[in-house]
């Protein structure tokens, strides 16, 4: 994980998500993805990696596209 749990936990209070607890879900390759379990619920944090690492060009910009599809009603 580029980030720690406890600083991971930091954010997400300081966000108002209160306590969280963070388990790694280690199945991503581009992207670092975490359980994140609080007072408001279980959910997926995904973390893409620093700007400055070297990526491969259809990995440019890869997790900005990826909102758009999550948004997408199902059919």
């Amino acid at each position: 994980m580029m980030l720690t749990d406890d600083t991971i936990d930091q954010l997400l209070r300081k966000a108002g998500f209160g306590r969280c607890a963070v388990s790694a879900i280690g199945a991503g390759h581009y992207n670092d993805s975490c359980y994140i379990d609080s007072d408001g619920g279980r959910f997926v944090l995904r973390i893409a990696p620093p700007d400055e690492t070297p990526k491969l060009f259809y990995e440019i910009g890869m997790m900005k596209s990826e909102v758009n599809i999550h948004r997408q009603k199902p059919r």
